[in-house]
C-alpha cells in the first residue's frame, strides 16, 4: 500500500487552488513550508 501511495500520490499529480483576496507571495511562502517534503513542485503562473 505504501509503495502505491508513494508512486501515485506525488507533487506532480497535485493541484492546489487558492481563491479569494490573498497575498500571492504569502500563499507561496505558506505552501512552501507545508508541502516542503513532497518533492519536486512546478507552480503554474
Amino acid at each position: 500500500m505504501e509503495a502505491f501511495f508513494r508512486s501515485h500520490y506525488t507533487a506532480r499529480r497535485m493541484v492546489l487552488s487558492v481563491v479569494g483576496d490573498v497575498d500571492p507571495a504569502g500563499v507561496m511562502a505558506v505552501v512552501g513550508e507545508v508541502f516542503a517534503g513532497v518533492g519536486e513542485v512546478h507552480p503554474v503562473e
